[in-house]
C-alpha cells in the first residue's frame, strides 16, 4: 500500500469516529433520513 492510501484510510477512520461521537453527544438517531441527507456532500 502506498502512503496516500494509508493516509486516506486514517482520515476516514478518524472522521467516522468523530461523527459517531458527535451523534452520541447530540443524542440524535444515526439513521434519520434528514441527517443522512445533510451528511451527503
Amino acid at each position: 500500500m502506498s502512503l496516500e492510501y494509508i493516509l486516506l484510510t486514517v482520515i476516514a477512520l478518524i472522521g467516522s469516529f468523530a461523527w459517531i461521537n458527535s451523534v452520541r453527544q447530540n443524542g440524535s438517531k444515526p439513521l434519520e433520513p434528514e441527517t443522512a441527507l445533510k451528511a451527503m456532500p
